[in-house]
């Protein structure tokens, strides 16, 4: 009887890790398990570097605002999207509050990510210039691109908990998929620069 009792506990105590491990794993996956939301069809553009401007309003034309230049050299050229396409601009002389700031071509990295094979892949500006673009907050079928909350509440519990501040997602409704980006390590900076909408890509 004795032994019986032993073996009962022993049995209960190796259950509990397995029970825990269960339970957490539906707290992650259940919620995106019952959603019916298809998956995202929709590349995006996206840049690391200088000289970006991000979310510039499509179908007008402003002077281009300054850069920050976090390189100490002075971006030759901005990048935004206008009437759908990636263009180049000069910026034009250094502003007299950064002294004798050398001035060069530092050009971003651009991406883009494949939501279908969810990897990137590094083009050119020519390459980026010749994409019909979206620069929309939210992609033609209802996607945006959210950072995780860190601990507290809310996203983490659809996107699996912890602190997830560093971490990218795609996002709608209870649908979110981390992204896997090429950003540097505790990047804070903006990325995003548009969908790209000829023709979408990925999943069908």
């Amino acid at each position: 009887m004795e032994k019986l009792k032993q073996n009962i506990a022993l049995v209960v105590g190796l259950s509990i890790p397995l029970l825990m491990m269960l339970i957490i794993a539906g707290v992650i996956y259940l919620p995106r398990w019952m959603n019916s939301t298809p998956p995202p069809r929709y590349d995006f553009l996206y840049a690391v570097g200088d000289g970006v401007q991000y979310f510039a309003p499509q179908n007008y034309y402003a002077p281009a605002y300054p850069p920050y230049p976090t390189k100490g050299v002075w971006p030759k050229y901005t990048y935004r999207v206008l009437d759908g396409k990636l263009v180049r601009q000069t910026t034009g002389p250094v502003p007299k509050e950064y002294g004798t700031m050398p001035e060069g071509d530092v050009s971003p990295k651009f991406y883009v990510y494949h939501v279908g094979t969810k990897k990137s892949s590094e083009i050119t500006f020519d390459d980026a210039a010749l994409y019909t673009l979206d620069s929309g907050v939210k992609s033609p079928d209802g996607f945006d691109i959210v950072r995780g909350q860190g601990s507290g509440d809310g996203f983490p519990f659809f996107f699996g908990g912890g602190n997830n501040y560093n971490k990218q997602y795609i996002h709608k409704g209870q649908y979110a998929e981390e992204l896997s980006l090429n950003l540097p390590e505790n990047y804070y900076g903006d990325f995003f620069i548009a969908w790209i909408t000829n023709p979408p890509h990925g999943n069908r």
